[in-house]
């Protein structure tokens, strides 16, 4: 049997749409063994897919199918920590979580950078399965080949990660729908030179410029109307001097970064939350930086032999 352990993941950080992303300590558990069907099942309560519609299950099944070996079925349990269409990478961490185990069943058949050029022709875009596979902060771009060119730079421990999760959902799909097809000159400028300084802040670890190299103009603006309450939880993020708010990922959750001595921003945004219905309805998560990414642990007991360890009634 193989472990599989993914962080989740908060892309576009503003101005690196469909590019950058960082990794949080906050993780989906999956449990592989071999079978002769398939057999998923949840262990923490929360539906996911038992048959073939599985994303984990489907990600597997394309590498087997890939490297012309057949998946006759296959044991899976997840315990799943990251919000599900909360825009923390929760699909994605499906995607590298059944790449890495179906990769482990078939003897490391494929090296880690050929996964992650699989994750992507999966997901269509990096910014979260890049860094849920290789922790840290990482910038990637898809060459004319198809092929993944990708940078990563480790986050220091003094940055907290807040991800605000409000009680509804967002489809990415949903959300890309309102983005325009077409762009001025003037905001594709804005876009690349933020994006630029993106990279650079996080390798220079250089946090003081995250609020002006977090800015945005290609899906911001237009994501923000569709997610009640997210303009209002950003200024009120940014004027408790966060060091970055943004929309995480495709949302509807927002994602702020604060120093870690900034000891009051935490009681100025409960309080602030508190006195605001359109904000009051959001959790709040408190993380730091994963700079490890994903792992693989083999273990000698089955499925089976872990029932109850690990809480499977």
């Amino acid at each position: 049997m193989y472990k599989i352990t993914v962080p989740a993941t908060s892309a576009n950080i503003g101005s690196g749409f469909d590019s950058s992303g960082v990794a949080l300590r906050l993780y989906n558990t999956v449990y592989f063994e071999e079978n002769d069907s398939i057999d998923i099942r949840s262990l923490d309560g929360i539906p996911v897919p038992a048959g073939p519609a599985n994303l984990i299950y489907k990600s597997a099944k394309k590498l087997f199918d890939m490297t012309g070996r057949q998946l006759p079925g296959l044991m899976l349990r997840q315990r799943n920590n990251i919000p599900m269409t909360r825009g923390l990478g929760s699909s994605s961490a499906c995607i590298v979580a059944g790449l890495l185990g179906a990769n482990a069943m078939l003897g490391g058949i494929c090296s880690r950078a050929e996964l992650m050029n699989i994750a992507v022709g999966i997901e269509g875009h990096p910014d979260n399965v890049i860094p849920a596979f290789s922790g840290g902060f990482s910038t990637s771009v898809i060459g004319d080949d198809k092929s993944v060119m990708t940078t990563r730079f480790d986050i220091e421990q003094t940055l907290q990660f807040v991800a605000f999760i409000p009680p509804f959902e967002l489809k990415t799909s949903v959300a890309r729908g309102v983005i325009p097809k077409k762009v001025s000159h003037k905001d594709a400028v804005y876009n690349l030179s933020r994006s630029g300084l993106l990279t650079a802040a996080f390798a220079a670890k250089d946090y003081r410029l995250l609020r002006e190299a977090s800015k945005d103009k290609l899906h911001q603006p237009y994501r923000l109307g569709m997610i009640d309450g997210a303009k209002e939880l950003i200024e009120l993020s940014d004027s408790n001097d966060a060091l970055a708010s943004y929309i995480s990922g495709a949302g509807p959750s927002i994602m702020a970064i604060v120093a870690f001595d900034n000891t009051e921003y935490k009681m100025k945004m409960r309080e602030g939350m508190k006195d605001n219905t359109k904000i009051g309805q959001y959790a709040d998560i408190w993380l730091t930086a994963d700079n490890t990414g994903a792992t693989v642990e083999s273990i000698d007991e089955t499925i089976n032999d872990l029932r109850f360890i690990i809480g499977d009634r």
